[in-house]
């Protein structure tokens, strides 16, 4: 995110509240590739 007074411009947009949030929906396929962190660096 840009910080505080910065002109982003439209190129970013906080989706936090939104119901097009992409891991909001429960079944979603993003929501099920959502997984802890591993201890494997790819």
């Amino acid at each position: 995110m840009p910080k505080d007074g910065t002109s982003d411009m439209g190129l970013t947009k906080d989706f936090t509240n939104s119901p097009l949030h992409r891991f909001k929906k429960p079944g979603s396929k993003n929501y099920n590739n959502i997984y802890p962190p591993g201890t494997v660096l790819h």
